[in-house]
């Protein structure tokens, strides 16, 4: 049995893409003196999943440890199994660029269209204003463009303070040595929303 080739991951010059306006936050659920079981903290991981808006990225500790395997930042051996602090920040450092690059995509192509439309209305204004003579005798020609009014085309506009991405870090960083791990990064936070057990218990996710 033939093994299908494996596809290559695609190669992204993120230095041709228009920066973006992000923030970074912090999710602490703690569960330290929690009865509540795995499922239900699955349930309730699920549910802030499914309710986030697609610009909002929640990242769970694991997904970054993932992420840093994946990317080799961390190499897990037999002599070594845990990922260190310093090996966590840069593979959040990494992960927000990641989870950038759509967004960022989106941009490029919205100011592309941006400086379409800019080209059209210019062009449009123009012809508008220096209509070409007409000959009475001769025939129409259906090739000939039509004029169009400047004025009825739009030229989107960007909104150059919106936040384009938020990314939602749940439980990490936790202690103090991985903040300053995270810090040195040149990563910061923007809010830290802390969920109790009490807040937890009496929420009727799921």
């Amino acid at each position: 049995m033939k093994k299908g080739k494996d596809k290559k991951e695609e190669v992204i010059d993120i230095s041709t893409l228009p920066k973006i306006n992000y923030v970074t936050n912090l999710l602490l659920l703690n569960f330290k003196n929690s009865n509540l079981n795995q499922e239900r903290r699955t349930k309730i991981l699920d549910s802030l999943y499914k309710t986030s808006h697609k610009l909002v990225k929640l990242i769970c500790r694991e997904q970054i440890i993932d992420f840093a395997k994946e990317k080799e930042i961390f190499k897990e051996t037999d002599q070594r199994k845990e990922i260190n602090t310093e090996e966590l920040a840069k593979a959040a450092a990494a992960i927000i660029i990641d989870r950038s690059i759509p967004p960022m995509k989106e941009k490029k192509a919205f100011l592309d269209l941006i400086e379409t439309k800019k080209k059209e209305k210019e062009d449009a204004t123009i012809a508008w204003n220096n209509p070409q003579p007409v000959d009475p005798k001769a025939k129409p020609n259906p090739k000939a463009p039509k004029l169009v009014n400047p004025d009825e085309i739009i030229v989107p506009v960007l909104d150059e303070t919106a936040t384009e991405l938020m990314i939602v870090f749940y439980n990490y960083p936790w202690s103090e040595a991985e903040y300053q791990a995270f810090e040195k990064e040149k990563l910061c936070l923007n809010s830290i929303t802390l969920i109790n057990d009490k807040v937890l218990t009496n929420n009727k996710l799921g």
